[in-house]
């Protein structure tokens, strides 16, 4: 049982030997305890090498969550150390905020998940009467595609952007395509509608312009890579199988459908009112002088080194390229105990959209929770299907949500559970970094924290090994070359949802 009154108030600073910790308003923690919850898990992290990282609790009873920042913000011995304001790059968690820019639509009238995408794409024929494969599987020309399919990973699009010979569309620092400098010499791609036109449509004329004298056709790579970007092998709605391109493709649907870049529309309705402030798609678009934590390699133990990844984007950036704070994220779930309610938009769109399960079956019935895995992006959690952590019951899992991410030099996770007033965030900028066992460990150990009980440490939590978890509830990564040894680009593979203090360990 948590306690229900704790034994001292802690105001202003307090320390501890992992970090100093500054607290806006009184609370009622025992410092001391406090102090080596922080220190707990500041002690894993640096026990997995993991180099920079920032994290937030909140749990029942609490009012604010216990912020946490913890070593560089890159692999120089000069490096600035993490801060709450630090800006990491989201991977997978990015998704959540293109469900939540569609909910906001759907509170407003504009959009219905059930709509035929090609509402939006001038019909399910072009001129000529081909088939419009913008919004039609040419492999089942008669089965509608709709939003709700897009965003929940049954619209039969396949994983990727194509793959050949690692020739993937991720753009590194100076705007070239790893490796064989193929694609637009920009960092990133501004017309987004423009690319996956290229991408759905043959149009052997019109090609993302390359640099370096080189173009690509994005169609007919995909063709020669892939087999098309569309799955042969079953239609819309038939079967569940994860897709970047999906949900990544539905910003350039909404822009379409608005008449507003979708990164200003986002920015406009999703995060200004959450109090995001420090987010944003585009590196360019960060408040200036925004700290940014370098994605990294993983530790080499010879050299004792990082080395860097760099910042780098995508040409289908809303499935993994959003930039935020530990504070900002923070912010955000907040809002989410709630359920966004009267912020973001009304009690309907977020208990029939946003939270509740949004995948239906063949016959068009949502899912019931045993057998549903998402909600409106995020992975939709139950008392029945708990994500992790599966020891703990005391916790009310009713409408969670979860998310998680993995590309080169990053990993983040997300478990935001409104009906207990809980959640974890997890933002790492080194390769390789299981954040999702630094969740159960962070959600552990608070829990720990407000019973009043001792750190609960990595032995008893299992030592290395995760908790009990649904394994279909998380994407599993897809293996490939190792990056230090073949050059093979970003990972664009994402996968796998008044206590204010704050600790800033280096």
């Amino acid at each position: 049982m948590l306690l229900a009154v704790f034994s001292l108030f802690l105001f202003a600073f307090v320390s501890s030997t992992a970090s100093d910790q500054v607290n806006n308003t009184a609370v009622n923690l025992d410092a001391d305890r406090v102090a080596l919850f922080f220190q707990t898990i500041d002690e894993e992290l640096a026990r997995r090498n993991i180099r920079g990282a920032a994290y937030a609790f909140r749990g029942p009873g609490m009012e604010a969550p216990l912020l946490g920042a913890y070593g560089k913000v890159s692999g120089s011995p000069y490096a600035e150390p993490v801060d709450t304001d630090t800006a990491f790059m989201l991977a997978s968690i990015s998704k959540p905020f293109v469900g939540a820019t569609m909910a906001v639509l759907i509170d407003q009238g504009r959009l219905d998940l059930d709509d035929d995408i090609c509402s939006v794409l001038g019909g399910p024929t072009l001129k000529g009467g081909a088939i419009n494969t913008a919004c039609r599987n040419p492999f089942f020309p008669t089965t509608n595609v709709t939003w709700r399919m897009l965003i929940n990973h049954r619209s039969s699009i396949k994983r990727s952007v194509p793959d050949p010979d690692n020739a993937t569309a991720v753009y590194g620092p100076t705007g070239e395509m790893y490796p064989f400098h193929v694609g637009n010499p920009e960092c990133p791609i501004d017309d987004t509608k423009q690319f996956f036109e290229d991408l759905f449509v043959n149009k052997p004329t019109e090609t993302t312009v390359g640099n370096i004298g080189y173009s690509v056709n994005w169609y007919q790579l995909a063709q020669d890579a892939m087999g098309g970007v569309w799955s042969e092998d079953y239609g819309p709605g038939e079967r569940r199988e994860y897709s970047n391109i999906a949900p990544a493709y539905i910003a350039a649907l909404i822009e379409r459908l608005t008449g507003e870049k979708f990164e200003e529309l986002s920015a406009t309705s999703v995060f200004a009112p959450a109090g995001m402030n420090s987010t944003a798609w585009f590196r360019r678009d960060l408040p200036n002088n925004t700290l940014e934590a370098v994605p990294l390699y993983p530790y080499d133990e010879a050299s004792g080194t990082w080395e860097p990844w760099g910042h780098y984007c995508f040409a289908d950036y809303a499935n993994g390229q959003l930039h935020s704070t530990i504070s900002d994220m923070a912010a955000y779930a907040d809002l989410m105990l709630s359920y966004g309610i009267g912020t973001l938009w009304s009690n309907t769109t977020a208990f029939d959209h946003v939270f509740g399960c949004q995948e239906k079956d063949e016959s068009g019935n949502i899912l019931g929770d045993d057998d549903c895995i998402y909600a409106l992006s995020w992975n939709h959690l139950s008392n029945t299907v708990r994500d992790f952590h599966g020891e703990d019951t005391s916790l009310d899992w009713t409408n969670g949500i979860q998310h998680n991410g993995l590309d080169y030099g990053v990993a983040t996770d997300a478990v935001i559970l409104p009906e207990a007033n809980t959640y974890v965030i997890v933002l790492l900028n080194t390769d390789g970094g299981d954040a999702f066992y630094f969740m159960d460990a962070i959600l552990a150990e608070g829990i720990a924290l407000l019973n009043g009980e001792p750190p609960v440490g990595a032995a008893s939590r299992g030592g290395d090994q995760r908790f009990l978890r649904r394994n279909a509830h998380v994407e599993e990564d897809i293996p490939g070359p190792s990056p230090q040894t073949t050059g093979a680009p970003p990972r664009h593979h994402h996968h796998r949802p008044s206590y204010s203090i704050v600790s800033e360990a280096g």
